[in-house]
């Protein structure tokens, strides 16, 4: 079979290795040395390129909250078809697929004739051990032997399977089971069915389990493993082992197609969409999308309004008619007067809304968002300007977000007990509800339904309590005591998160953190109890109609009900309803008018400079079988007259005094020889910036990036893999990235140690100083200020300690004593990231992980510490001027005080420069000339720049 000039026939050929019954392997076992004619395949690649590197498939979660993990599944199944998902361990046994995988190649590695005994085409008794399902009618048969067994709908008889890997695919029958449901019902949530959609449409029951075994090749450029094709079922659940090979082919925005590897990720499954998810005429998803239309047509929910009962005479039961009255004020002061509330009219069993509660369609002028639209969410557990950067994007780009991991500040469970007091309080006996009714704010407690009754065209689906809490306090007393104590620790804990929040906000305006505190922005304080208890005709009513918070934000708690819908739109200019979905273990937060806000009126205003947007939102009904309740907490200024501008503040300028040198070598000169560098101008408390260290303005030709542009975080915690495919995006995309959990290569507080030391060193009087000043590179070891500085046009503002490490080591001795050892322990620290880091970067072009280093990139070390003084004008010099790296790879530690930049140029080719703002634990990476060359521009070189020392 090693040639074709042996025979002319192929179906002879093909007759004659199945009837070997040893598959491919037996191939192989045969010593065969080239790919059989059978067997081959034109380029795999011809039509159709391998992706760039970088590119991989999403990633989905299972360990986030249900609504998260939904978008995150319904996104990639849109835009990929396929993804890994990960933290599944609750659904399978650890180590279970291992197991598996290793039961799967014991049996296809026995002897040949044990396998031979199983060898057949016969489906008879579910079970099936054969090469190539379709050998006979394909063009070239592909390199594999495959094992199937049929669960569902008929199970297969179990004894047949072979005993080497039974147990282990028994088993995997029933755990992938358990994945497909938990991943059916995530697909199902992302577009809005009931999880348990496809479930109930029996699509857990049709099973076919395949193990795949591709045996060593030859020539593995000649073949091919499994031809491009498509699932034609619903919903694909594989296990793969590290060998790799699997590719998924797809298509970009911009219409590129390319084929993607899908790499082993230790500990993920992958996951893929079959023809049936996707197709307009079957089940739920559509081409390029999970297809509303095909949803609506297939799975919409008919809600028939039940028949207009009559109802026993009370002031509720007036309200079930419009045909009883013709004046709406009467009716609105029937029902006020009835005390009760909207609860009121459904505990007297209206089955019908109300006409002054009737609302036109909601959808009219807007409609519902597609389907894996959702508004974002901040994390309060990640580094402070990492989720300061967070905020600041959610509130420019949405006005909105949830808010997750503020357990610091909130008692685990508080928001349930509060919600669940709230809801106690409203279905309490009406009698007792109603000794609370009242629109009086008598006491700064109210219990009423609709601020706006009297005012409204149709009243919403809602009753409420209303507590003020600032800036003069409720007597608690008038709170009821259902809910008393909860009300009550709601104010201080909301308080609590809306400082934390007010101060994110601040801090990705560029401003400190307190500024809003200090404007007094927490302590003017409505907390607001909504209910909306369970409606009849949810699609003919409000909970509450489209409205912008007036105030300067908003904390809600929400029940697991639903209902809150946000206003967006996105970039092409198109609005819509997003629902903003209960998400447990989530506030949702939203920036209000006066943060918004770019006018003064009324001498109380607040302005972001239209930073932040306060956007309109509502809650429709809908058909839960159980009352929703939230309760929100509403921030204003709680002094009068207040005017604060949230925009970027500079310090003020001082030219009192300037420096006036005859001739600039004089000048750069006079400067060095004082030996005490850049710290001994600040030292005699220099309050201009001397002639040779001014610059031009630095945003003239290229400006500061819009406020949430961040440059992206590498985690070296993930599964090389991703981290990986990471660490190649952002090398080629910024050429800069952060990396966080480098925690097993630096010893905790290392970096903090040597920082320290640096500016011990720096800070040492001038004349301890001045005695290791000097730009000879003798041991290796050098202290000086502006390495270029007889050559440089104009100088920055920096004192450095240079040492050279490698190729040739420096005499360590001449190292400051107050800076050695931790400058020594960096070495060591630093170039175990930077070896970590460069296999990162090969694997992620596809190279073997140890290219970098066997080509000596870690031989070759230079560090410098640069120490920046504290700056009388900062706006009139630079730390250091725009420039590349002319390495490979560059490992930069940062104290808090920050400056440093990047410049960026982003898809539609605008270039602006991006703070690489201060994140604690994180080292900052860059990509050098030398990388860049190496690898043939695959990976950008961005210049760099810290600007604006700190005054």
């Amino acid at each position: 079979m090693a040639s074709s000039a042996a025979a002319t026939d192929r179906a002879a050929l093909v007759k004659a290795f199945d009837e070997t019954r040893t598959g491919v392997r037996g191939l192989v076992e045969s010593g065969v040395s080239v790919v059989p004619d059978i067997f081959r395949h034109p380029d795999p690649y011809a039509s159709t390129p391998l992706a760039p590197p970088g590119v991989s498939i999403p990633v989905v979660d299972l360990s986030l909250p249900a609504p998260l993990a939904a978008e995150a599944a319904a996104g990639a199944a849109r835009d990929w078809g396929f993804f890994y998902l990960v933290n599944y361990h609750a659904l399978v046994p650890s180590g279970f697929t291992d197991r598996l995988l290793a039961a799967v190649r014991a049996f296809n590695e026995l002897p040949a004739a044990e396998r031979a005994a199983h060898y057949g085409r016969s489906v008879d008794g579910g079970v099936n051990y054969f090469s190539n399902v379709d050998l006979y009618r394909s063009g070239a048969a592909s390199w594999r032997d495959t094992i199937q067994v049929m669960f569902g709908p008929s199970r297969a008889d179990e004894e047949r399977i072979p005993a080497a890997c039974r147990a282990e695919i028994v088993g995997w029958d029933a755990h992938a089971t358990a994945v497909a449901r938990a991943v059916m019902a995530l697909l199902c949530e992302g577009l809005g069915l009931r999880g348990e959609t496809l479930e109930e449409a029996s699509c857990l029951e049709g099973k076919v389990t395949v193990c795949h075994y591709y045996p060593v090749c030859p020539e593995p450029e000649r073949t091919m493993g499994i031809v491009p094709h498509t699932d034609p079922g619903v919903l694909t659940i594989l296990a793969q082992d590290g060998v790799g090979g699997l590719q998924v082919k797809h298509t970009n925005e911009d219409g590129e197609s390319y084929w993607v590897d899908a790499k082993p990720v230790p500990g993920a499954l992958v996951i893929n969409v079959g023809d049936l998810l996707q197709s307009p005429n079957s089940l739920l998803a559509g081409n390029d999308f999970f297809s509303a239309d095909a949803v609506l047509g297939l799975h919409t929910v008919h809600v028939s309004p039940t028949p207009k009962d009559s109802i026993a005479t009370n002031p509720a039961a007036t309200m079930a008619s419009s045909a009883a009255a013709t004046d709406r004020a009467a009716l609105v002061k029937a029902f006020d007067e009835t005390r009760t509330g909207v609860r009121g009219l459904v505990e007297s069993g209206v089955s019908v809304v109300p006409d002054i509660f009737r609302h036109p369609d909601p959808y009219a002028s807007t409609p519902l968002a597609p389907p894996g639209v959702s508004i974002p969410v901040v994390d309060l557990s990640l580094p402070a300007p990492l989720a300061a950067e967070a905020a600041a994007g959610a509130a420019r780009d949405w006005g909105f977000f949830y808010l997750v991991n503020y357990h610091a500040l909130v008692p685990s469970g508080f928001t349930d007990r509060l919600l669940a007091a709230v809801r106690a309080f409203n279905e309490l006996p009406a009698a007792e509800r109603a000794a609370h009714y009242g629109r009086s704010v008598d006491g700064g407690v109210n219990y009423f339904s609709n601020v706006d009754l009297y005012r409204s065209g149709a009243a919403s689906w809602r009753d409420t309590i209303q507590v003020m809490f600032g800036p003069s306090r409720a007597d608690e007393e008038r709170i009821p005591a259902a809910c008393r104590a909860e009300i009550v620790g709601w104010d201080a804990h909301a308080t609590a998160v809306a400082r934390a929040v007010m101060a994110l906000l601040c801090e990705g305006l560029g401003l400190r953190g307190e500024t809003l505190e200090e404007a007094s922005c927490l302590e003017g304080k409505v907390t607001v109890c909504h209910y909306y208890p369970v409606c009849p005709e949810p699609e003919r009513t409000m909970g509450i109609v489209p409205h912008t918070d007036p105030g300067v934000l908003t904390i809600l708690a929400q029940d697991g009900v639903g209902g809150l819908q946000v206003k967006h739109t996105n970039e092409d200019g198109e609005s819509y309803w997003v629902d903003a979905k209960p998400v447990p273990g989530a506030l949702v937060i939203n920036v209000g008018d006066l943060l918004q806000a770019t006018s003064i009126r009324n001498k109380k205003q607040m302005m972001s400079n239209d930073n932040y947007k306060s956007v309109e939102h509502r809650v429709v009904m809908n058909s839960h079988e159980e009352a929703r309740v939230s309760s929100a907490i509403f921030y204003n200024p709680g002094k009068r007259g207040i005017l604060l501008c949230l925009s970027f503040w500079g310090p003020s300028l001082n030219e009192t005094l300037r420096a006036k040198l005859s001739s600039s070598t004089s000048k750069y000169k006079a400067f060095d020889e004082t030996r005490t560098g850049v710290r001994g101008l600040v030292e005699p408390g220099v309050s201009v910036v001397p002639d040779i260290f001014r610059h031009p303005d630095p945003y003239a030709s290229t400006q500061l990036a819009r406020h949430g542009v961040s440059i992206p975080v590498v985690d070296l915690s993930l599964p090389a893999p991703l981290a990986a495919a990471a660490a190649a995006g952002a090398g080629r995309d910024w050429g800069f990235f952060y990396l966080v959990n480098h925690h097993a290569l630096v010893p905790s507080g290392f970096t903090d140690r040597l920082l320290a030391a640096v500016r011990a060193f720096n800070e040492l009087p001038p004349t301890v100083r001045a005695a290791h000043y000097g730009r000879s590179v003798d041991g290796g070891v050098d202290y000086f200020s502006n390495f270029d500085l007889y050559r440089s046009g104009a100088a920055s503002w920096r004192d450095t300690i240079e040492v050279t490490f490698g190729p040739s080591r420096p005499d360590t001795e001449r190292i400051p004593a107050v800076c050695r050892s931790e400058i020594v322990g960096w070495d060591a620290h630093a170039t175990t990231v930077a070896r970590a880091v460069m296999a990162l970067l090969c694997e992620g072009l596809g190279l073997a992980a140890d290219a970098l280093e066997e080509a000596s990139c870690l031989e070759g070390k230079v560090m410098v510490c640069h120490y920046y003084p504290m700056c009388p004008e900062p706006e009139r010099t630079m730390g250091i001027v725009p420039h590349t790296d002319p390495v490979v790879l560059t490992i930069l530690a940062q104290d808090d005080v920050g400056g440093l930049q990047v410049k960026h140029t982003n898809k539609n080719g605008e270039s602006y420069w991006v703070d690489a703002k201060p994140v604690p634990g994180a080292l900052m990476i860059n990509v050098g000339d030398l990388l860049q060359v190496k690898f043939i521009q695959l990976v950008p070189k961005l210049p760099n720049s810290v600007r604006r020392p700190y005054g």
